[in-house]
């Protein structure tokens, strides 16, 4: 499921790339299109009004011997340049003979251009005001070649009557091969970012996927755990119950044994859901802590008060070694819980006759609270794991004690809520010690 999960994730992060590429990739060929076109269409205008002064400049001038030599020279040098920019003119009269012209087109494609100009002016693709002229732009698709075209109109004298047609003619062969190698190299982005992205992505999915993978492992367990954890008093209950079933004729007294079997397994479960609920809150950002003043050090002998009963009856005594008016911010209720449940452990697992000792302790930037116990302790393998949900390092005792496997976790939760530590330092028969540090604020 999780591999499915994460080939999904790949997949569709590609197609987000893909389309992302795909957007920018029209863009630029767009704009580039636009940029070269509109370029051309100037250069068109700027040669086209060059030309026109260049016939002027020939019809003032129809003798050699008059003119100027340094500003005609200026004009081959013009008419040179636009020749290298492979522009093409030509000039025709009122009769739409040749006046002037300069032109690599073969003849076919002069007369496609000529029959355009002069018969197509109005199906012109774009117009253009300039200079108080005209100019007319069409485009001409002749032998797989596109041609820009230029048309405007002029007199050559005052009275208007000696109208010369100008039309300069570019071909968009070299911007086609430049748009078209844009086209590759946008294709072959686009190609390499889906490769690369399906690559990347795919590591990446699976790294994201590693906490998703931890919780879902850590979700099964916990189902599996609780499960068990249920199911066995559950078999209790069951089991006592049909016992008093099958014999209905005794007494409430005499079924005692079994009703009481009954009744300490549902106290159990009572505990553990109460347990997995408050785990379930945790988790679920319900469970926000409550932060106030609290005085530390009456907060810890009360709980020792109140938890003496409970282990005098295993002939354990509590011993609170506490410094006085220790003031912290923090969740009284919360900090009591953890403390029951750092003393109720050190008493399930401490033998009779033993001492528990509670110290409190300032330090410069904290509170170190220390419960030290003379119970059974811990191997150093169980020592790394014994804040896990349900772990325990002897079930089969723990059930005997009556506990659930869950106390550690919550106690490391309420001390990291408040941005405090809490180690334990233990070997096996020679007792356990939880170190609790916690800020001030």
């Amino acid at each position: 499921m999780l591999n499915k999960l994460r080939l999904n994730l790949t997949v569709l992060n590609t197609i987000v790339l893909i389309l992302i590429l795909s957007i920018i990739a029209v863009f630029v060929y767009i704009l580039m299109f636009y940029n070269l076109h509109s370029g051309i269409d100037d250069r068109l205008i700027s040669s086209t009004n060059q030309i026109e002064n260049y016939v002027n400049f020939i019809e003032k001038s129809p003798n050699s011997e008059n003119i100027d030599l340094e500003e005609k020279n200026e004009y081959l040098r013009i008419l040179h340049n636009m020749i290298k920019e492979n522009i093409s003119y030509v000039v025709w009269d009122r009769d739409q003979d040749i006046y002037s012209s300069y032109r690599e087109l073969e003849d076919h494609v002069l007369l496609e251009i000529q029959d355009n100009i002069f018969n197509g002016v109005g199906k012109s693709e774009k117009i253009v005001k300039d200079l108080n002229r005209i100019f007319y732009f069409q485009t001409v698709y002749k032998d797989g070649i596109s041609y820009r075209i230029c048309t405007t109109q002029f007199s050559t004298d005052s009275q208007s009557e000696n109208i010369r047609t100008i039309q300069t003619v570019k071909s968009l062969k070299t911007e086609k091969e430049v748009l078209n190698r844009l086209g590759l190299i946008l294709f072959c982005m686009i190609l390499v970012g889906a490769t690369l992205s399906l690559i990347g992505g795919y590591i990446l999915a699976g790294r994201s996927l590693i906490p998703v993978i931890k919780s879902w492992k850590r979700q099964q367990e916990f189902v599996a755990d609780a499960s068990h954890e249920l199911r066995t008093p559950l078999a209790v209950v069951q089991t006592n119950l049909e016992v008093i079933k099958d014999s209905p004729k005794e007494t409430i007294q005499s079924q005692s044994y079994w009703l009481n079997n009954a009744y300490e397994e549902t106290l159990r479960m009572k505990k553990l859901i109460d347990d997995l609920l408050f785990l379930a809150r945790i988790d679920s950002g319900e469970n926000p802590i409550q932060w106030e003043k609290i005085d530390l050090s009456f907060l810890i002998q009360d709980v020792n008060e109140k938890l003496i009963p409970l282990a005098s009856n295993k002939k354990i005594q509590i011993i609170g070694d506490i410094e006085e008016n220790v003031i912290i911010q923090g969740d009284s209720n919360k900090l009591r819980q953890l403390l029951v449940i750092l003393l109720d452990n050190a008493i399930k697992y401490s033998p009779p006759n033993t001492i528990i000792l509670v110290k409190g302790t300032v330090n410069k930037h904290d509170v170190k609270i220390e419960v030290i116990d003379q119970g059974i302790g811990m191997k150093q393998e169980d020592v790394k794991r014994v804040f896990d949900r349900f772990y325990r390092s002897d079930k089969a005792r723990s059930r005997e004690q009556g506990g659930t496997g869950l106390g550690l976790s919550i106690a490391k939760w309420i001390v990291d809520m408040h941005r405090g530590k809490i180690n334990i330092e233990s070997n096996l028969g020679e007792g356990t010690k939880v170190i609790v540090q916690l800020p001030f604020r």
